[in-house]
């Protein structure tokens, strides 16, 4: 069965152009009214497939197309709709549009599945004040409900408890999760693969580090009587890049923000806060990691008090084998497009959906590695490979069986 490539990228952009920055890029905040306009168009996309088309309250999308046996459980597949500020194309939309488009495929060649086939698009994937993977973690029942703040937050988008009550799905009646997405990274570009077949995706920790000095005169304190915890800041900075080098990929360790107090130039710093964030597959190697940075850093700047507040512990999640199979038997039954198995440097709504159902990922090559960005890129010529290899594994899904998976 043929991709219409033309209907593919008309889609694409019927959804994705909406939020268009002056800048080049797109900014579709979850809840924005750039999203919900989206949603709209999405629905109306969904309809011409001949979807059944229903919108829970906190803003997820589904479509859904029946099987052979109404009653069996659904396989899914999709991705967010919303983005970061200025952001691109393809990140989310891409793998919302490849599912409507194999609905599409199914329909151009009258093929009728055993299970349900539904196409979700999920709200608020993206970081905001509530949380990354918002929308995902709401339909799952991951969302903890006694929060701190969380209703106060929820009032600044009109909603409450009770529509994140009325959002969880019983996910029991789920056969599946399929989501195909951009790499988001360079490694499929730069080695030449067509397709990465993902086995996980990272943990993400986070943690406040807190250098504190002496602070005084900046213009009468001699160089050799200071305690300035800006030297001994960038001291651990230092120390963390050489470090997260000795663990090797996929291991990586950023700074990605620091405070300085009081923050003026005649003044030396009293204190300097790190914010260091740290992901890997493995969980053991990140607390090790920040376990020996912690006693490098107290043991060697000893001038300075060091406190490290870890903020953010999401361990890595394994994706499931049997949808990791079918999506390999998919490449092989696909001429020309190679494949390797990888694993997600970046969060997705699969991480929330592996807890519930088998899910797996699809990785598209990200021309130049890059994402977050209007230069975000993916060739049409590679989208149209995912998008043959996502219709193929949900075929092969709808086929699979517990006695015989794939």
């Amino acid at each position: 069965m043929q991709v219409n490539k033309k209907r593919l990228e008309e889609n694409l952009h019927r959804t994705g152009d909406i939020g268009r920055t002056p800048e080049g890029g797109y900014t579709r905040p979850g809840f924005s009214p750039e999203y919900k306009q989206a949603v709209r168009a999405l629905k109306s996309m969904m309809e011409e497939a001949g979807l059944t088309v229903t919108e829970d309250r906190i803003g997820n999308v589904i479509g859904r197309r029946e099987g052979r046996y109404p009653e069996a459980p659904v396989i899914m597949t999709g991705s967010h709709l919303d983005t970061v500020v200025n952001g691109g194309l393809f990140d989310g939309n891409l793998g919302i549009i490849a599912a409507l488009e194999t609905v599409h495929m199914m329909n151009d060649g009258q093929v009728e599945t055993d299970h349900p086939i539904e196409v979700v698009a999920f709200n608020a994937e993206e970081g905001s004040e509530m949380g990354g993977t918002f929308g995902s973690r709401v339909m799952t029942g991951r969302q903890d409900l006694n929060e701190k703040g969380l209703e106060e937050k929820l009032a600044h988008y009109q909603l409450s408890v009770e529509d994140i009550k009325s959002s969880v799905r019983d996910m029991s009646h789920v056969k599946a999760f399929v989501e195909l997405h951009i790499e988001q990274g360079a490694y499929l570009a730069s080695e030449g693969y067509d397709i990465g077949v993902v086995d996980g995706i990272v943990g993400i920790t986070r943690y406040q580090v807190r250098v504190s000095g002496e602070s005084n005169h900046a213009g009468t304190t001699p160089m050799k009587l200071r305690k300035d915890p800006v030297t001994a800041a960038a001291a651990i900075i230092k120390m963390i890049h050489e470090k997260a080098l000795e663990y090797g990929h996929p291991f990586v360790a950023t700074v990605g923000n620091i405070e300085v107090q009081p923050g003026m130039y005649n003044v030396i710093p009293s204190e300097v806060t790190l914010y260091l964030e740290m992901r890997d597959l493995e969980q053991a190697r990140v607390e090790q990691f920040a376990k020996e940075l912690e006693i490098s850093a107290k043991r060697e700047l000893s001038e300075v008090r060091v406190m490290f507040e870890l903020q953010v512990n999401k361990p890595s999640k394994m994706l499931s084998k049997s949808v990791m199979k079918a999506i390999e038997k998919a490449c092989i039954q696909e001429d020309g497009i190679s494949s390797v198995v990888m694993s997600s440097g970046a969060g997705h709504d699969s991480k929330e959906l592996i807890y519930k159902v088998p899910t797996g990922m699809i990785f598209v090559p990200s021309v130049g590695g890059i994402s977050h960005s209007p230069k975000e890129y993916t060739t049409a010529e590679q989208i149209e490979k995912g998008v043959r290899i996502l219709y193929r594994t949900l075929l092969c899904l709808d086929r699979q069986t517990e006695e015989n998976e794939v």
